[in-house]
């Protein structure tokens, strides 16, 4: 899920794909990006999947964020990664069908 270049340092960035088992489309109803900026597929495709990329915060040097993909009757998939300096990398997901609040979700990586 992390990478950093040359094998030591603070990460330059966080890559995952996203695998639908479903059979109907997953369509991006949300993101966060507390350390870095990201690039989310709008749509996981219904038995298919979608890689994405975080670049880490050049100040930080590290990347955390998250997204959140709508399924069927208003449920949503929840994904976060923390790929912070000096820390194991976290994941943290969930299903809901109530509002996202982005602080929880962030104190549960």
């Amino acid at each position: 899920m992390a990478a950093n270049v040359g094998g030591s340092g603070p990460a330059v960035l966080t890559v995952g794909t996203l695998e639908n088992k479903l059979s109907n489309d997953l369509n991006l109803s949300d993101r966060k990006d507390w350390f870095g900026s990201g690039t989310y597929l709008p749509v996981v495709p219904a038995k298919g999947s979608a890689d994405f990329k975080q670049d880490a915060d050049s100040q930080a040097g590290c990347s955390k964020g998250g997204v959140v993909y709508t399924l069927q009757n208003g449920i949503k998939w929840v994904v976060a990664w923390s790929n912070m300096k000096n820390e194991r990398n976290k994941v943290y997901y969930d299903t809901t069908d109530t509002d996202i609040h982005w602080s929880t979700v962030e104190s549960s990586l």
